[in-house]
C-alpha cells in the first residue's frame, strides 16, 4: 500500500512539472501575455540614438513613428489631405496618396494611431473612429485592410466651418478606437465601444482589449479585459 501511494505521488507530481513547464514555454506564444510586457519590448528595440540636431523634422506632422537610424513615417498635411508619407533625414520625403480615405472630411475621420514594428518591416493604421485598419509594409506598401469586430463603420463626426481655413469639430465625435499596441504578428485594439452582449457596469470600470492575427488578415481571436486605474 506504501508503494503505491509513494508510486501515485511521484506521478502526480511529474505530471504537474510537465504542466508547469508546458505552461511556461507556451507564454511566448500566448498574445495575452505579450500583451502585458509590450512597453518594454516595443519601445527598447535596436535602433541607434539619433543625432539631436536630426530630432526636428523639418516639415510639420499629425504623427510621426521612427523606423530606422534616420528615418520616420509620418502623417502630414498634403494639398488639402492628411497623408502618409516617408522622411528619410535630412531632406528626401515621400507621401503616398489614397492610403488615408477620408468619409465626411479629409482630416478628423482619417485620424488615427500610426504603429510601426522596424523588426519585422509592418506598419499599421488604426482610424480613431471607425471600424477600419489597415497593414502596410516600411515601404508604405499596402498589404491589406481589415475590420474590427465593431460595427461603426461611417465615422460619427460632425464638423463646423469656422472660416476658408480652419474647420473644427461641431460636437465631439464617437471615439471607436482609443488606441492601439502592434507586437507582430497581433494587433491590441482598446475599444470604446460596448458589445451587444456586454454588462455595461463591468464595460464601465474596465478597458477592452480586442486582439486580432495580422498572419491571417486581421482575423479577430478574442478580447479580454484591463482594470482602469
Amino acid at each position: 500500500m506504501k508503494k503505491r501511494t509513494f508510486f501515485t505521488l511521484c506521478t502526480c507530481a511529474l505530471f504537474a512539472l510537465i504542466i508547469t513547464l508546458g505552461l511556461y514555454f507556451w507564454r511566448g506564444k500566448n498574445p495575452y501575455h505579450q500583451f502585458k510586457g509590450f512597453r518594454r519590448e516595443i519601445r527598447h528595440h535596436t535602433l541607434p540614438p539619433i543625432k539631436p540636431e536630426l530630432k526636428k523634422l523639418p516639415i510639420p506632422t499629425i504623427y510621426r513613428e521612427r523606423i530606422g537610424p534616420a528615418s520616420f513615417l509620418v502623417v502630414s498635411r498634403v494639398k488639402g489631405k492628411n497623408m502618409l508619407g516617408k522622411f528619410v533625414l535630412p531632406d528626401r520625403v515621400y507621401f503616398v496618396s489614397g492610403l488615408l480615405r477620408g468619409q465626411q472630411d479629409d482630416f478628423f475621420t482619417t485620424l488615427g494611431s500610426l504603429l510601426v514594428d522596424p523588426m519585422h518591416n509592418k506598419v499599421v493604421y488604426v482610424y480613431l473612429y471607425r471600424n477600419e485598419f489597415m497593414v502596410l509594409d516600411t515601404g508604405l506598401n499596402l498589404q491589406y485592410r481589415a475590420r474590427t469586430i465593431d460595427t461603426i463603420s461611417q465615422a460619427k463626426i460632425k464638423t463646423a466651418v469656422l472660416d476658408k481655413n480652419t474647420l473644427t469639430l461641431a460636437s465631439p465625435p464617437l471615439m471607436v478606437n482609443e488606441q492601439g499596441v502592434l507586437q507582430w504578428p497581433y494587433l491590441y485594439i482598446h475599444s470604446c465601444i460596448l458589445a451587444a452582449n456586454e454588462d455595461p457596469d463591468v464595460f464601465d470600470r474596465h478597458r477592452v482589449i480586442d486582439v486580432y492575427d495580422l498572419n491571417d488578415r486581421g482575423r479577430y481571436c478574442f478580447s479580454f479585459y484591463l482594470n482602469k486605474r
